[in-house]
């Protein structure tokens, strides 16, 4: 992701390791920006002609990225630059992109389609039933590690 490293291990003493890097990172020209942006622009039409999204995403994206988001309007900041300036205004079911935006010293192009637009208000519990859901079962999960961790751990408390 962030070039080619080259690592020479000098001297290994036990758990201590000396070692010497080298990061050689692929210069982008603006040819490369522009074959990329014209590919982001493609998949797009694909999108609207009716190709699968997630077939898309198998494709061409890069890495895990979950399905489906939930995002409020008042967090869109929240997203990565580019993303809450083209998805604000979107209606449901649009296609949104190419979104160009920088990441980690390198420009990205995203694509994004709108599921759902609900109006604000107070959430229905149905509405939230599966975000409560994840919730507990994290907690539960944390709670059961804590527990572990606590039975396999000695302590002693003198005063």
């Amino acid at each position: 992701e962030f070039g080619y490293h080259v690592i020479k291990v000098e001297r290994v003493r036990g758990p201590e390791r000396k070692a010497r890097h080298i990061l050689v990172q692929p210069e982008v020209t603006q040819e490369d920006l522009e074959r990329t942006r014209t590919t982001a622009t493609e998949i797009r039409t694909r999108l609207e002609q009716g190709e699968a999204f997630g077939a898309l995403q198998d494709q061409y994206g890069a890495g895990p990225i979950p399905d489906t988001t939930t995002v409020a309007t008042d967090q869109l900041n929240q997203l990565p630059p580019g993303y809450s300036a083209a998805l604000v205004g979107a209606s449901a079911d649009a296609i949104v992109g190419p979104i160009e935006f920088g990441q980690g010293g390198r420009t990205s192009f995203g694509l994004a389609q709108v599921i759902e637009v609900r109006e604000a208000g107070i959430a229905s519990f149905d509405d939230v039933r599966s975000e409560i859901h994840d919730v507990l079962s994290q907690q539960k999960m944390q709670e059961r590690i804590l527990e572990e961790l606590r039975s396999a751990a000695h302590v002693e408390i003198r005063i």
